[in-house]
């Protein structure tokens, strides 16, 4: 068939995934916010801890969800270069690496997400006017929050590489395939 100006089709350029890039910019940039808080969350309930024992899976979770932002905006930078890369050979091309790693990473942040929301409820259970417990309760909230939205934005990259699968022929085709 003929594309634009009367070219072959398999000159045509290939397709952005104009949504795939929208979606791993943007958990680039909530993935920094999170390593921040993590390490803020658990700073501030190793603040806390020292005169109230419940505090150390606060700590655990907060160094737990700063490392696994690191890796989610890495691994979301690195997708995002690979998405920019017609003619790359590397199955990092695939839609296949793209939907798997986006799925596992979404079910990774519904995890701590969860763990966030349960621990809040003991770092917010006594607001006196001491402000340690105050920042250690507003740094755990924001944490959440920021688990919460990465794990609708790797749903939502995980939802956009099937549907682009789905409509292409397969999770095995390329990012940029026509």
């Amino acid at each position: 068939m003929y594309g634009p100006v009367g070219q072959t089709s398999s000159s045509v350029a290939p397709k952005r995934p104009n949504g795939l890039i929208a979606l791993y910019a943007l958990v680039i940039a909530v993935g920094i916010l999170e390593v921040a808080m993590g390490i803020v969350t658990a700073i501030a309930a190793i603040g806390v801890y020292d005169f109230r024992p419940r505090y150390p899976p606060n700590i655990a979770i907060g160094f737990i969800s700063a490392a696994c932002a690191l890796w989610t905006w890495i691994w979301a930078a690195v997708l995002l270069a690979y998405c920019k890369k017609p003619k790359a050979h590397s199955p990092l091309v695939r839609l296949r690496i793209h939907f798997w790693s986006s799925l596992l990473s979404a079910v990774v942040w519904l995890a701590l997400a969860i763990a966030l929301t349960t621990e809040i409820t003991h770092s917010c259970e006594d607001l006196s006017d001491d402000s340690t417990v105050i920042e250690s309760c507003a740094a755990n909230a924001v944490s959440m929050s920021l688990a919460y939205i990465l794990f609708i934005l790797s749903l939502s990259a995980a939802f956009i590489s099937g549907l682009a699968a789905r409509g292409r022929g397969g999770l095995d085709v390329r990012v940029d395939a026509p």
